[in-house]
Order: C-alpha cells, then sequence, then structure tokens
C-alpha cells in the first residue's frame, strides 16, 4: 500500500511512533519489575545474614554466661543463658521459615541447631558439675575441664 495523501503519511508516523512508545513502555515494565524482584531478593538475603549473625552473637553469650557460672556461681549468669538460648530458638525458626524455598538452607539450619544443641548439653553437662554436692572432688573438677575442652 503506497500512501500518497500528507494524511496517510501523517497517520502512519503517528503510528509508528505510538509503537516505538508502546515497546519502550513494556520494556521498561519489565524492567522495574526485574529491579524490584532483585531487590527483594537482596533485602531477604541481608534479613538471613543479619539472623545468622544473631545467632552466632546469642551463641557467644551464651556460652560467656555459662563460663561465667561455672567460674562464679552466680545464678544470674545462668538467667543469661537460658535467655540467650530462647533468642537462639527464635531466630533458628525465624531462619527456618525465611528459608523454606530453599532445601539446601533448610538443612543447613536444622544442621545449625543441631550443633548448639549439641553445645547445649556440654553446657548443661558442666553447670550440672558445678552445681555437684562435693565441688572440690578431682571427679568433678576433670569432668568440668573435659566439658569446656570439648567446647573449644
Amino acid at each position: 500500500m503506497r500512501l500518497t495523501t500528507i494524511e496517510q503519511k501523517v497517520l502512519a508516523g503517528f503510528g509508528a511512533t505510538f509503537l516505538i512508545l508502546a515497546v519502550m513502555v513494556v520494556g521498561g515494565a519489565y524492567s522495574i519489575r526485574a529491579f524490584v524482584i532483585a531487590s527483594q531478593w537482596v533485602t531477604h538475603t541481608y534479613e538471613i545474614l543479619q539472623a545468622i549473625a544473631s545467632v552466632q552473637t546469642q551463641t557467644l553469650a551464651s556460652e560467656l554466661s555459662a563460663r561465667a557460672f561455672f567460674i562464679t556461681g552466680n545464678e544470674t549468669r545462668l538467667e543469661q543463658r537460658n535467655n540467650a538460648h530462647d533468642r537462639i530458638n527464635q531466630t533458628l525458626d525465624s531462619l527456618q521459615t525465611q528459608t523454606r524455598d530453599n532445601r539446601i538452607e533448610q538443612v543447613r539450619v536444622a544442621l545449625l541447631r543441631d550443633e548448639i544443641n549439641q553445645l547445649r548439653l556440654i553446657q548443661q553437662n558442666t553447670i550440672t558439675a558445678r552445681g555437684h554436692p562435693h565441688p572440690d572432688s578431682v571427679a568433678t573438677n576433670s569432668d568440668m575441664v573435659n566439658s569446656y575442652q570439648q567446647l573449644q
């Protein structure tokens, strides 16, 4: 079809311009959507990293409180240890929920939970040994030393 009149040429120009503009709008919308999704994943990743750092910090607080109790016998150190364990459990539950879309990370969170539970068991054995009726006995002191060597 041959464009002969100026009116046809103008309409063809507007049509071509509209088509190019529509393609640019669709491409821009797709780019914006991809950017938003990428930003959400970055935010998600930082939330996970922050939760892992929190677990590490609370585990250290738990260990320090257990050691402080071992040295001093101060019962408030046990409360601090228990509070740290509660916060660790909450954070691990949150991690489990946040990583539900990734099986590999689910396995890693479960392994981390197992490691922390082993640490708790060692701490509990030490606490029990510290509260032994004969704290000066060689076996009790030896048990406490062995328990803390396992921590390290």
